[in-house]
């Protein structure tokens, strides 16, 4: 059994990042999560060193035995949440995306553990909600809290350089410090241009988005409607599948019901190890706006990460039929109720549409409901 007993950079209670993680298997420690790494390799280290980190204020004792379900590979950081950073993000309403379902308690905090390129969006998205409460605000005192927030978060990141510039007391001060520690050479000119063009082009990239998004489970014709409502509306039904897919092994592609089985395993692992992320990739990576329709959400996680990114509308729509019917085709496809409907990716579906703007009978031949919708998001 593999066991966590470290992590490095001894992260604080007041910050909220990406540290290396220690681990042993079989008494032999190495380190993942490096930048620089090998993506065949990881960091072999020895306990004496690992003591040694600690004892000198450089690594945090953890304990704990890893799971099937953590995913630790070469590229396994731990996202950081310290305990005094959330209090304070919490009173200033910047509270970060939904985190992990696995959280690992720690001394100061709490971590979750998982591919740094999962685990990322969170710092890069916290900063970017952080910086547009900033520019919303206009007492400086405020400003500043939110400016050293971000300072604890990504302290190098363009958005946190300008907003320690722009809510400084004293800019100029400010600005000799951040070109005194700049990695490479630049002049105050320069980054003040720098920061005049970040703060410019700032801009909440969810605010101009209309998202109807579609809940409901398998067998309850909820893909028919949502594809019916993207037809409507002339807009690309954008779905999870997509870049659930780009992680199938190409054999797995072969054949639907084994395809089907392994896209909601993968999707089960993705959205426990960072809801946010698979949220951001099947949204898409550019720059949207107007009308996105969105299939299907099974997860009350991934409904609570499309609220925090608030879109300027959220109308969730549930999809259902009669449960004998469903029960029904389910049995015709060779499957068990019982164990299909329990499936991690089933059994959160109830609840996410008790929440629901809009319940449509999945079993109807016609829809007029999907009309007025359009009428409601589109106006």
């Amino acid at each position: 059994m593999t066991r966590f007993i470290a992590l490095l950079d001894r992260p604080s209670p007041k910050s909220f990042g990406l540290v290396p993680v220690i681990t042993e298997r079989h008494g032999v420690p190495a380190v993942t999560g490096v930048a620089g790494l090998s993506a065949h390799r990881v960091q072999p280290i020895s306990i004496p060193e690992v003591n040694n980190l600690i004892a000198a204020g450089h690594a945090l004792r953890v304990t704990g035995e890893l799971s099937p379900a953590d995913d630790v590979g070469v590229d396994t950081v731990a996202l950081w949440a310290g305990t005094a950073f959330l209090e304070a993000a919490e009173r200033a309403d910047l509270l970060p995306a939904p985190l992990p379902s696995r959280p690992h308690p720690a001394e100061g905090g709490s971590f979750y553990l998982g591919r740094a390129a999962a685990l990322y969006p969170y710092l890069d998205q916290w900063v970017s909600r952080a910086l547009t409460t900033l520019l919303n605000h206009s007492d400086q005192q405020k400003q500043r809290h939110i400016a050293e927030l971000m300072r604890w978060v990504l302290p190098s990141n363009p958005m946190t350089l300008a907003a320690l510039w722009t809510s400084s007391s004293e800019p100029d001060t400010e600005l000799r410090w951040q070109v005194q520690s700049a990695p490479s050479r630049v002049s105050p000119k320069q980054l003040i241009t720098t920061h005049a063009d970040v703060l410019a082009r700032h801009a909440d990239p969810f605010r101009d988005i209309r998202l109807v998004a579609f809940t409901g489970g398998t067998e309850t014709n909820r893909d028919i409607v949502a594809k019916q409502f993207a037809d409507l509306s002339r807009t690309v039904l954008t779905t999870f599948e997509r870049p659930l897919k780009e992680l199938l092994n190409p054999q797995e592609l072969v054949d639907a019901p084994e395809r089907k089985a392994s896209l909601m395993e993968i999707g089960q692992r993705e959205v426990e190890h960072s809801p946010l992320n698979l949220t951001l990739r099947a949204l898409g990576a550019e720059d949207k706006s107007g009308l996105v329709v969105l299939d299907s959400v099974r997860h009350a996680s991934v409904y609570e990460v499309l609220r925090w990114l608030r879109p300027k509308k959220l109308v969730l729509v549930s999809v259902d039929i009669n449960l004998h019917r469903r029960r029904e085709r389910l049995q015709a496809r060779k499957l068990d109720p019982d164990e299909f409907l329990n499936d991690p990716t089933e059994r959160e579906i109830p609840a996410i549409a008790a929440k629901a703007d809009l319940r449509i009978d999945g079993e109807s031949l016609s829809h007029p409901e999907l009309n007025e919708l359009l009428r409601q998001v589109t106006a």
